[in-house]
């Protein structure tokens, strides 16, 4: 990611660090977000780490996608006929809120807001791609025979106008530093 934000040009200074160890400052930013990343550290010494480097009166919002129907569970099947899976499912007893709370956030607020993602078949399978279990799935062909049965898959699933509905719910967590 940090190298396609550079290649297309985007203004910023970029680092990749282990978030239980920030090599900021104390107090050095007025707020922070984790878009759909956050259950990859929510771990008490990356969310102690994020708050030392928060401002008083900072807020630190958390905002995640998470499937509300059967695509996840689908995809997890497909996928698992051909490749033995470690960890498709990170998010399973995430709770972003209850995490913040209990490592120090006073006065969590969560909304959750239901949505459906209209995709093509191409973003669709993009999207497959783009999940932690793809990295589990090895050398090309074993790429080419997922891939067809993922298209099959969303083929038999497309709604009228030729997209893939995929239902979800939007949570949104924050609070501010104390």
């Amino acid at each position: 990611m940090i190298e396609e934000a550079r290649s297309v040009g985007q203004a910023g200074t970029y680092q990749v660090a282990d978030a239980s160890h920030l090599d900021f400052t104390d107090a050095e930013f007025d707020g922070a977000t984790a878009f759909g990343a956050f259950h990859w550290f929510s771990d008490e010494a990356s969310v102690r780490s994020i708050q030392r480097v928060l401002r008083g009166g900072a807020a630190f919002v958390v905002v995640n996608k998470n499937d509300a129907g059967d695509f996840r569970e689908s995809i997890v099947e497909i996928v698992s006929r051909h490749v033995a899976l470690g960890s498709a499912r990170p998010k399973l007893n995430y709770q972003p809120a209850k995490t913040l709370d209990a490592f120090g956030f006073d006065a969590v607020e969560e909304a959750v807001i239901p949505m459906i993602e209209h995709l093509s078949p191409t973003q669709t399978i993009t999207h497959v791609r783009s999940m932690r279990l793809w990295e589990e799935v090895p050398p090309r062909s074993l790429h080419d025979m997922i891939e067809a049965e993922l298209r099959s898959y969303v083929t038999d699933r497309l709604a009228a106008l030729g997209t893939f509905q995929r239902p979800l719910t939007v949570a949104i967590v924050w609070r501010r530093n104390q």
